[in-house]
């Protein structure tokens, strides 16, 4: 139905990829994709005021391997199930544990974050 539409596309982008605003404008930024169950693999770009905003993941069991891009003038909070055991990813403000999730702060950049 074209009703749906709308709720699918902003699926694919919230969820799958994991791109949400987090801010006005997305100066600010949340990346937690869901990983579906029998899909290893999304990618979506979203064209914000501030430029393009790039997730792009796939994975292999417990492996992972997440290519984000944050534009300029912009902060991210990205975060990943505790299960792909990411400990560091290179030049990001900072990495805790909450829980059973991982939770990585990152300012404008492109990173790539994989499990060990």
């Amino acid at each position: 139905h074209v009703m749906l539409l709308g709720d699918l596309l902003i699926w694919m982008y919230e969820d799958l990829a994991g791109i949400k605003n987090a801010g006005h404008g997305f100066d600010k930024i949340m990346m937690k994709p869901v990983f579906v169950e029998g899909l290893d693999y999304a990618e979506a770009s979203y064209d914000s005021r501030y430029g393009t905003i790039e997730s792009k993941w796939q994975r292999s069991g417990n492996s992972l391997k997440w290519n984000v891009t944050i534009p300029a003038n912009t902060t991210a909070t990205v975060i990943v199930p505790a299960k792909y055991n990411v400990a560091k990813v290179k030049h990001a403000h900072s990495i805790s544990r909450n829980g059973d999730d991982v939770v990585i702060e990152l300012g404008s950049g492109k990173y790539v974050i994989e499990s060990e």
